[in-house]
Order: structure tokens, then C-alpha cells, then sequence
């Protein structure tokens, strides 16, 4: 990663914002929520294709995303606010969980990229729950943060697995089904998925084992 491109890419992001701010003050560009949407969005697709110019910046998904989902906040608050209401915390908190896992798929060896995708997608699925008034989003919150490691344990790098992450995986999923457990809709649900979820894991150990031998 060359220092010169990164500060050539912030001091470009900057300025332009910068800009923008400065000229609706001055009021020569409407304040029109559309209008800083669409900002938003310009900006993340400008840092999506510096790592699509420049593989070495994969820095730059992360930022990029992250503007897509305010971008597309801004954008529902202004054309549906009822939506916006129950998603808009969702999307840009998805937006930036997207940022990490597209991290982690354009390259195994960045494994760690998992834990915040993990943990920020169940913190957007928590605040919709939350919004609409449900009350197992503390369930929600721990099964979510298992499955991450769950996940981390499942995914190989090609150098080793993450056995580590099958204890941190097993006493979160468990604490999640516990502080459920007030809930039997939830554990109806819950424990069949993850019945599910395992009998998959071995499944694919067994085909990937066929396929080696």
C-alpha cells in the first residue's frame, strides 16, 4: 500500500466535501436530501473503484460501503420515511458489515474481517428487532456473535483452521438460547436452525474430503 495514494485518495475526499459543505452554505446548491444522497453514494463508488484500480487498497471497501449505506439511508429517509424508520440504522451498519465481509471474500487471509462483519450485521438485525418492539433482541444478539465464530471455525484459511473459535462459539450461541429462553417462538426456531446449521457443517466436511481423496 503506497502512502502517496491514500493521502492523494482522503485529501481528494476532503476537499470535495469540503466543497459541497461550503457551497450550500453559501447557497448555491439546494439542501435537498436527494442532493447529499447522492454525494454519499458518488463517494463510495469513487472508493470502490480505487480498490478495483488497485487491489493492494483494500482499505477502501470498507469507506466505500460505508457510504453506500448512508447514502442509501439518506436517500429512504427522504422518498419512504415510514421504512426509514425500522431501517435506516439497519442499512448503515449493514453497509459497513458489507465493507468487512467483501474484505474477507476478496481474500481469505484477512479472516479477522469476519468478527466485525459478524458483529455489525447482528447489531443491524438487533436495532430493527429493537425498533419494532420486539424483546429477544439480547437473544438475537449473542446467537448473532456465536455464528460468527461459528462461521470463523467453518472457513478455513489456507494456512490453518480457527479451532479456537468453536469455545467462544458454543458459550455465546448457548448464552443466546438462555437469555431466549422466555421466548418459545424463538427457541421453536432456534434450535432446529441450529441442528441444521451443524448437520451442514459436517455435510460439507464430507464432500470436501470425497473431493480431496
Amino acid at each position: 500500500m503506497r502512502r502517496t495514494s491514500v493521502e492523494l485518495i482522503l485529501g481528494i475526499f476532503l476537499v470535495a466535501g469540503g466543497a459541497l459543505v461550503l457551497l450550500q452554505n453559501l447557497g448555491l446548491i439546494p439542501e435537498n436530501d436527494l442532493f447529499w444522497s447522492f454525494a454519499f453514494v458518488f463517494g463510495g463508488l469513487v472508493f470502490l473503484y480505487t480498490y478495483l484500480a488497485n487491489r493492494e487498497l483494500w482499505w477502501a471497501l470498507i469507506p466505500g460501503f460505508t457510504l453506500l449505506g448512508i447514502g442509501g439511508t439518506i436517500a429512504i429517509s427522504e422518498l419512504a420515511p415510514d421504512i426509514a424508520d425500522v431501517a435506516s440504522g439497519a442499512m448503515v451498519l449493514g453497509g459497513i458489515s458489507l465493507g468487512f465481509w467483501v474484505t474477507y471474500l476478496t481474500d481469505i487471509d484477512r479472516w479477522w474481517a469476519l468478527i466485525p462483519g459478524g458483529v455489525l450485521l447482528t447489531l443491524a438485525v438487533v436495532t430493527v428487532i429493537d425498533t419494532l418492539g420486539g424483546a429477544i433482541g439480547g437473544g438475537v444478539f449473542f446467537l448473532g456473535l456465536g455464528l460468527t465464530f461459528l462461521l470463523l471455525w467453518i472457513l478455513p484459511t489456507p494456512e490453518r483452521r480457527m479451532g479456537w473459535a468453536l469455545i467462544p462459539a458454543a458459550v455465546l450461541v448457548l448464552i443466546g438460547l438462555l437469555t431466549s429462553a422466555a421466548t418459545a417462538s424463538l427457541i421453536n426456531y432456534a434450535v432446529p436452525a441450529l441442528f441444521i446449521l451443524l448437520g451442514a457443517y459436517f455435510l460439507l466436511r464430507t464432500f470436501t474430503a470425497r473431493r480431496e481423496a
